[in-house]
């Protein structure tokens, strides 16, 4: 698999979360896991089949926060995505 090219100014680090991708309702959310990220943006991986839309708003569960986002790039299964908002503290449920 080719690499894509490092275009940000900010380095990622290496991380294994869970995350959900908020689909406008009521479709509901996409559960991704993140594999790397900065204060700017994140590496997603989801079903390679799993339509999303270019933005969107990122859980990250373990934070607790929700991010608007827009995707950068696409490959096979992986998406890179920019943060293009301020992060928000939420209160999860647990299902």
């Amino acid at each position: 698999m080719q690499e894509v090219p490092q275009q940000r100014n900010v380095l990622r680090r290496r991380v294994l979360k869970e995350g959900k991708i908020i689909i406008n309702p009521p479709s509901g959310t996409v559960d991704v896991k993140i594999r790397d990220l900065s204060e700017t943006g994140a590496k997603l991986e989801i079903q390679a089949a799993t339509p999303i839309p270019e933005k969107f708003a990122l859980i990250i569960v373990a934070d607790g926060t929700v991010t608007p986002t827009e995707v950068m790039w696409r490959k096979g299964d992986l998406v890179g995505v920019h943060f293009c908002g301020e992060a928000k503290k939420v209160t999860l449920r647990r299902m």
